[in-house]
């Protein structure tokens, strides 16, 4: 869906957070974008690094296990996003002000795209609306 709404460049970077075994940055990878996950879960970092181990490798994505809100461990990436990503995320981060203002740091000047997805309040027919320029 997202590469039927979205012109991403390219070169596109793509931040999804709470990516948890980064299913979802699966199709971005396959399509050439550079990609990095953010999650909470240890654990859910490191499936993931096994599970894409070959892309990791490759450094076609990157897997952080931190806190969104402790941004100091991705001041690299502040400015070079075009596509945030949170499918079924929203609701586990505590300050969602704070967050969703936050966001903008990492969002290039001229592509920024935000992807939201809530669990059970979407539908099929309603995930045009999920898209967001900010």
């Amino acid at each position: 869906f997202v590469f039927e709404k979205v012109n991403l460049p390219p070169n596109a970077q793509i931040l999804e957070i709470g990516c948890g075994e980064g299913g979802v940055l699966k199709a971005f990878i396959e399509r050439g974008f550079k990609c990095y996950g953010i999650d909470l879960s240890p654990s859910r970092i490191e499936n993931a690094k096994k599970i894409l181990k070959e892309e990791v490798e490759k450094k076609l994505v990157a897997f952080y296990a931190f806190d969104i809100h402790d941004d100091q461990h991705f001041e690299h990436l502040f400015g070079k996003i075009d596509l945030v990503i949170l499918k079924d995320a929203i609701e586990h981060i505590y300050d969602q002000e704070k967050f969703l203002t936050a966001l903008h740091k990492f969002i290039k000047p001229r592509a920024p795209y935000f992807y939201l997805f809530r669990p059970g309040v979407i539908h099929l027919g309603d995930i045009s609306r999920s898209l967001i320029r900010c």
